[in-house]
């Protein structure tokens, strides 16, 4: 069992009838926000997927342990739809998320400074997947390649596959958020 972190394509965001009421409600917010208005969001057919099934409390443990514990918290664990925008905090939008009553909205550009953070003090090492299509990082946390990685590359990484394996899939989720304007949300 498990959710998934899925990346929003331009098709689906567009789509009153899927992400209408969320879009209108999440513009206007950063519209009060001051945030500058934003290109479409989600290339079409751009995907991101990854099965967020491990046990996430090693991970929010390193989370905390950071200096500025509780923004690294908010920024990489506090939010259900992660948008390309510039803003500090987190927010609510009276619109309801897969697993919420509201939908709790935090900035791409901060869990990307904050995963890249994570990913340097675990010395994740250069196998991890960058652009392996839906289900990359899963498969390669699950796989042969990540053992022979853990010995080939050892370092704090290896000795918590699953601190780990959310590390980069929170890495890799921003870094895709921002680079393809691409809506984050779980599903």
């Amino acid at each position: 069992m498990g959710i998934y972190l899925c990346g929003v394509d331009g098709g689906d965001w567009g789509d009153p009838e899927v992400y209408g009421g969320l879009a209108g409600a999440l513009r206007a917010e950063l519209g009060r926000r001051g945030v500058p208005a934003l290109r479409e969001w989600g290339e079409p057919g751009v995907r991101f997927e990854e099965k967020m099934s491990r046990p996430v409390e090693g991970f929010a443990a390193l989370c905390r342990a950071q200096p500025g514990g509780d923004d690294v918290v908010d920024a990489l664990l506090g939010w259900e739809l992660l948008v390309p925008a510039e803003f500090t905090g987190v927010f609510e939008l009276a619109v309801p998320a897969p697993y919420s009553e509201v939908t709790t909205v935090g900035s791409a550009r901060r869990a990307l400074e904050a995963a890249r953070g994570l990913a340097v003090r675990l010395a994740l090492p250069p196998q991890v997947p960058r652009d392996g299509g839906n289900l990359a990082l899963t498969n390669w946390f699950d796989s042969a390649e990540a053992a022979a990685a853990a010995v080939s590359h050892p370092g704090p990484w290896a000795e918590d596959l699953d601190t780990a394996f959310y590390a980069a899939v929170h890495l890799r989720a921003a870094e895709h958020s921002v680079r393809w304007a691409c809506p984050m949300t779980y599903s």
